[in-house]
């Protein structure tokens, strides 16, 4: 099933990266219908894409007035939302 496939693929990223995340580091990984005929190098490079747009947002709150730097909030990485083909 090309689901699983896509399912196994980016498990299989996503364990690759495991150290970029700290504790308490929520990701949550959204395969849509677009990444069916997707190879690994392209999802990964869709991974590292969406990952670096998050975490520049993410950066841009921390430095906001009246925000605690450091602390963290949950990150919703969506895989290949961001990219078209």
């Amino acid at each position: 099933m090309v689901r699983h496939r896509i399912y196994r693929q980016l498990r299989h990223i996503l364990r690759s990266k495991l150290d970029q995340f700290g504790p308490g580091d929520v990701v949550v990984v959204r395969a849509f219908p677009a990444a069916k005929g997707s190879s690994s190098a392209d999802l990964e490079r869709d991974f590292d894409f969406a990952l670096d747009k998050v975490r520049e947002k993410e950066a841009r709150r921390e430095t906001l007035p009246g925000r605690e730097t450091g602390t963290r909030t949950e990150t919703e990485v969506r895989t290949g939302e961001e990219i078209s083909s």
